[in-house]
C-alpha cells in the first residue's frame, strides 16, 4: 500500500475478532455461504451433515471467513448430493479433534515439558506437518522446534 492510501482507509478502525472466537457466528455464514453457492452455480440447495457441521465448529479457521467460504463453495461444487458428508470435507479439517483435546489437556496436572510437547504436536497438526508453518504458529525459531522434536522424539506416526 502507498502510505496516503492506509491513512485514507485508516479513518475509523473496526475491529472484528477472529472467527475462531465467534463460534456462533459459523452456522449462520455457512448457510448463507451455502445458498449463496447454490445460487451461484444453478444448483439445489444443499444441507450440511451434523458430522460437518461440528467439524467445522471445532477447526480454527486461520484464514477467517475467506477461508470458510472458500471451504463452503468447495464442498457445495464438489459434492454431487443433496447433503454434504464427511467423504467431501478436506482432510485437514476433519482432523480438528486434536485442538479440543489440547485444551482438555490443559485442564488436566501436567508438567510444563509435557504441555509443550503437547503444544508442538498440536501445531504440527494443525500446519500439515510442515516444519516451517508449525514453528511460526508457535512463534518460534525453526531450529528451536527441530530441537524440540528430537528431545521429545515426535513422530508423523504418535
Amino acid at each position: 500500500f502507498r502510505s496516503d492510501l492506509y491513512y485514507r482507509l485508516n479513518v475509523i478502525k473496526v475491529y472484528i475478532p477472529p472467527l475462531r472466537n465467534r463460534k456462533d457466528d459459523i452456522p449462520l455464514l455457512i448457510s448463507y455461504f451455502i445458498e449463496k453457492c447454490c445460487r451461484n452455480n444453478n444448483l439445489e440447495q444443499k444441507k450440511i451433515s451434523f458430522e460437518v457441521m461440528n467439524c467445522l465448529l471445532k477447526y480454527d479457521w486461520p484464514g477467517n471467513v475467506r477461508e470458510l467460504e472458500n471451504c463452503i463453495e468447495r464442498l457445495v461444487v464438489v459434492c454431487p448430493d443433496e447433503t454434504i458428508t464427511m467423504v467431501y470435507l478436506q482432510e485437514d479439517i476433519q482432523k480438528t479433534e486434536y485442538t479440543s483435546n489440547f485444551s482438555e489437556s490443559l485442564k488436566k496436572n501436567y508438567c510444563l515439558n509435557e504441555i509443550e510437547k503437547l503444544a508442538i504436536l498440536n501445531a504440527l497438526r494443525k500446519a500439515n506437518w510442515n516444519k516451517t508453518r508449525a514453528a511460526k504458529l508457535l512463534e518460534i525459531d525453526r531450529k528451536a522446534l527441530y530441537t524440540r522434536i528430537k528431545k521429545y522424539q515426535i513422530n508423523k506416526d504418535k
